[in-house]
């Protein structure tokens, strides 16, 4: 068996005694979001870039209401929010942020080149958005319960716990510790460039799987 990244390896040979797994990195088009080195400023308005999907793997309920929790507190300590939220159908009135729809590549990109942050679940396998995001220089904050620990590590993603203060919590941490938040999408950019993320690269890495096994 070949996994995609090592979340799935992980599940299978906890679920079956005795099975082991290869696993191949995650491969991702990163190319179609160029690489870009930026510095997050946070003022007094707080831009983020959210992707939803109405899937329980992508914990639409729990984000919303996260999202939700951040406004009411921002709120209170004086900040705007602008959340921009896509992925869903525009026609669906959701209950906090701004529906931008279905975008295509150059509208991603322009939107996470123009957001603080970027937010989204991945309670199961990782999404290729934490690599769109990270490639344009946005710090992605993901949920600790999900696989997305197993690909990144704290100095490189934000992870949130269920709870619907976390997200807010660690936002207003990272409002005040800017030069921290500077330093993940950083890293994370290294960790990405590192591992020659490509479908060229996995493909390479199965190849190779695959000619070991036949010999």
């Amino acid at each position: 068996m070949i996994t995609l990244g090592p979340w799935c390896k992980k599940m299978i040979e906890g679920a079956v005694t005795g099975t082991s797994a290869d696993a191949v990195d995650f491969p991702a088009e990163i190319e179609q979001y160029e690489a870009t080195s930026r510095r997050i400023v946070i003022d007094r308005e707080l831009k983020m870039a959210v992707y939803a999907k109405m899937d329980p793997k992508r914990g639409p309920l729990l984000l919303f209401q996260q999202l939700k929790c951040l406004c009411a507190n921002l709120s209170k300590r004086g900040y705007k929010t602008s959340i921009n939220i896509y992925g869903i159908d525009k026609r669906v009135k959701l209950p906090v942020g701004n529906n931008l729809g279905m975008l295509d590549n150059r509208e991603l990109a322009d939107l996470y080149r123009g957001s603080h942050l970027g937010f989204l679940a991945s309670l199961t396998n990782l999404s290729l958005v934490n690599y769109e995001m990270i490639n344009c220089g946005l710090p992605v904050i993901d949920f600790r319960d999900g696989s997305a620990p197993c690909f990144f590590s704290e100095k490189e993603m934000i992870f949130v716990d269920s709870d619907p203060q976390d997200l807010s919590r660690k936002v207003m941490y990272y409002i005040e510790h800017q030069e921290e938040l500077n330093e993940i999408v950083a890293n994370a950019q290294k960790k990405i460039k590192s591992n020659n993320t490509s479908w060229e690269n996995t493909a390479r890495q199965f190849e190779e799987f695959l000619l070991k096994k036949t010999k």
